[in-house]
């Protein structure tokens, strides 16, 4: 391989004790990673007066009536007037009530028409809004993941395991189907989306025949992971980067990379997996000198699972300034002598 020249360990500054990590070199760009109707009231039809004393005979109504100068044989009958329609007061009959009247807009063989249907309740205007997210034990490791949120469409998510943390984008139906590598026996995931709301599951999953190791960092902060089985040098076979992947079943292991980088302020991350068993692995950390990454720190955190446990750990980079653009920092052997903490 050509290596241009190397960059004294004076420009990178650890948040942790790399050990034998002192070799930081540069290598040739090529050589680099792959980068939701009122009623009417009723009217009597007559009315019958009462009196105290018993009502008078007809002769004398009849004389009551007549005009005092016209002659006897002259007397005029009056009329009678038209019966009205009695309201008794007998005892042995009640009164008769007015007859009811019934509002135009009511029927007796047909109810009334019902009123609007009520709008939805907030409460199920959330259950069509909850997201879920199905979590199960995949092959080698993995977690397969089936989010579904429909009031999330084409939303940017991060998805967070084990310490690892990593963005993703929902479909324009509100839904994504990934996959992880479980670095804990427990399983657990969460997925959280822009307005702070989360979708959690678990599947516990048998990791112990396993060893895993990650870098993971935010936005412009970028690092490539480098694995090397069986004393394999950069380039030769053995040599396993995100550019390579390879398989589950080799012992030299296999390496993925996750994260979105098309969302605003995208988290990404590389795991490199391998055989508990095989114990000839080293691994070494690039970073690209470029005009976004030159001249300032890279904030980086390391994730190592070893029997379904994770510690974690920070790594600080002072890059060199823009002149050293094309050239590539490498810091060796992350597995040996890093200060590590206990995953939260």
């Amino acid at each position: 391989m050509d290596r241009k020249r190397k960059i004294t360990l004076g420009v990178a500054t650890l948040a942790v004790a790399l050990g034998a990590g002192h070799l930081v070199q540069s290598r040739n760009q090529a050589a680099g990673g792959t980068d939701t109707a009122a009623a009417v009231p009723a009217r009597p039809t007559g009315i019958t007066p009462l009196a105290a004393s018993a009502v008078p005979d007809t002769a004398t109504a009849a004389a009551a009536m007549t005009p005092a100068a016209a002659p006897a044989s002259k007397a005029i009958t009056p009329k009678p007037q038209a019966a009205p329609v009695p309201v008794s007061l007998t005892p042995d009959k009640p009164p008769v009530p007015a007859p009811s009247v019934i509002p135009a807009t009511a029927s007796p063989d047909k109810a009334p028409d019902q009123a609007p249907a009520a709008t939805a309740k907030p409460e199920a205007r959330a259950d069509a809004c909850r997201s879920t997210l199905d979590v199960l034990p995949g092959e080698n490791g993995m977690l397969e993941l089936t989010l579904l949120a429909p009031c999330n469409p084409a939303a940017r998510v991060v998805l967070r395991h084990g310490g690892l943390a990593v963005t993703a984008r929902t479909s324009t139906g509100g839904a994504l189907f990934t996959a992880l590598p479980a670095l804990d026996s427990a399983g657990e995931v969460s997925a959280m989306f822009p307005d702070g709301s989360t979708a959690q599951g678990a599947a516990p999953v048998d990791i112990k025949g396993l060893q895993r190791f990650a870098i993971q960092w935010m936005a412009d902060d970028r690092f490539a992971l480098n694995a090397y089985a069986g004393g394999a040098a950069w380039g030769e076979p053995g040599h396993i980067h995100a550019g390579s992947g390879g398989k589950p079943q080799d012992k030299t292991g296999w390496m993925i990379a996750l994260g979105d980088a098309s969302v605003d302020l995208p988290m990404m991350a590389e795991v490199y997996t391998w055989p508990a068993a095989t114990t000839d692995i080293a691994i070494d950390l690039e970073a690209a000198v470029s005009d976004a990454t030159c001249n300032r720190e890279l904030l980086g955190e390391t994730l190592d699972s070893r029997g379904g446990k994770v510690t974690r750990s920070d790594i600080t980079l002072a890059m060199p300034d823009c002149s050293a653009v094309g050239d590539t920092l490498v810091l060796n052997n992350l597995l040996t002598g890093m200060t590590t903490a206990a995953a939260e």
